[in-house]
């Protein structure tokens, strides 16, 4: 028995150095002085701690702020420690603004126009990052989104095309295609509170699904919630019928639906992906939500959430 306690104690001293190691390895780079504290936020369903090396100016811009948090307003699906340094601005305007992610193992790849970043899985929801980012509004907007889809994906998240509000404390998903309806059925929620006007992550977290809205699209002319982060309360597809009303979807019919409004980067492995929406179709969270032109939405809502 005493032998047994010191293996185990000897194991977990081994894997405890293994994973300091790890940090150094991929944090040594990190410039010998910052130019100030660390910048501490949320954003994205991930908390930043930012290291910033010396004379790097670094701001969010005024849409990254909206959707910006204390990073201890959670649950997050992951802790980002990023040594950050500047990378040459772009010549003339970015045209391509895609951003994409690779895991390989631990290890993983995020990049777009002008942004380079590394990051590590070193433990538990714990990840060290090391970036060279172009000082300017793509780049900082470059350098969150992509760290953060690259986090949830890694979390067994999702990064979904929705207009995203709150009901009764929950995140609610609207869903479909460009024109479907999305922010009409949003600004239709008397009562509500926006969290993501086009785009937003899921996650999970103990049993449970977490939604935290991200930039751009149209936006609501709901008040923004004061969190940002909710837990999920329902997915809705956007149909248009003659008055407002909830239609129940099979397994099959709702994976189906989410996954057209799925996200994901090119080499995405598809099966992996199909394993998350099928999950999140049979928690019975994925239904049709038909619409009519100006009825309202909130008690149909409402008494769906109550279900």
């Amino acid at each position: 028995m005493i032998e047994a306690r010191a293996l185990a104690a000897e194991l977990a001293e081994q894997r405890l150095a293994e994973q300091r190691l790890a940090e150094q390895r991929w944090s040594a780079d990190r410039p010998a002085r910052v130019a100030s504290a660390p910048r501490r936020f949320g954003f994205g369903g991930v908390a930043f701690e930012l290291s910033l090396a010396p004379g790097l100016r670094w701001r969010l811009t005024d849409e990254l702020r909206a959707f910006s948090g204390a990073d201890d307003e959670g649950p997050h699906a992951g802790v980002v420690r990023a040594c950050v340094r500047a990378a040459p601005r772009a010549r003339g305007p970015v045209t391509d603004r895609t951003i994409g992610w690779r895991w390989t193992g631990d290890d993983c790849e995020v990049s777009a126009s002008a942004l380079s970043a590394r990051l590590r899985h070193v433990q538990a929801k714990r990840y060290a990052a090391t970036a060279l980012v172009p000082m300017d509004a793509w780049g900082t907007h470059s350098l969150l989104n992509g760290l953060s889809a690259a986090v949830v994906d890694r979390a067994g998240g999702l990064l979904v095309h929705a207009a995203t509000v709150t009901l009764d404390g929950q995140a609610l998903l609207f869903i479909g295609h460009t024109g479907a309806g999305k922010t009409t059925a949003a600004n239709l929620c008397a009562g509500a509170r926006w969290l993501g006007h086009d785009r937003a992550v899921l996650y999970p977290h103990r049993g449970a699904w977490f939604v935290s809205g991200l930039p751009g699209g149209e936006a609501c002319a709901l008040p923004r919630d004061a969190r940002r982060v909710r837990p999920l309360g329902g997915i809705f597809a956007i149909a248009h019928g003659s008055r407002p009303e909830l239609e129940d979807l099979s397994v099959a019919r709702a994976a189906a639906v989410l996954r057209q409004s799925v996200q994901a980067p090119a080499g995405a492995a598809e099966v992996e992906l199909l394993g998350r929406v099928a999950a999140l179709a049979a928690s019975g969270r994925v239904r049709r939500l038909h619409t009519a032109l100006g009825a309202p939405l909130t008690e149909l809502l409402t008494g769906a959430l109550a279900r």
